[in-house]
């Protein structure tokens, strides 16, 4: 899970350092697919009762707002 929520601010980063808009735009996509990964994770660890519902809601709510901030760059 760790790896994966890195990995969406590293290819955020990175995509913005990109010469085209369709790198740029790939990166995003990667950079989506890993915060979907990450709430997979975050939702396993929940089922097995490894974190509550206080500290999961938080960190669902975020990794949701950040797709849907994704999503809208990649409309645009």
């Amino acid at each position: 899970m760790r790896e994966a929520a890195q990995s969406v601010g590293a290819n955020i980063s990175e995509g913005f350092g990109r010469a085209t808009r369709a790198e740029r735009d790939n990166k995003l996509r990667v950079a989506c697919g890993e915060a979907e990964e990450t709430l997979c994770h975050l939702r396993a660890n929940l089922r097995l009762e490894r974190i509550g519902k206080r500290d999961y809601w938080p960190v669902y709510n975020l990794f949701r707002t950040v797709i849907k901030m994704l999503i809208q760059l990649l409309n645009q």
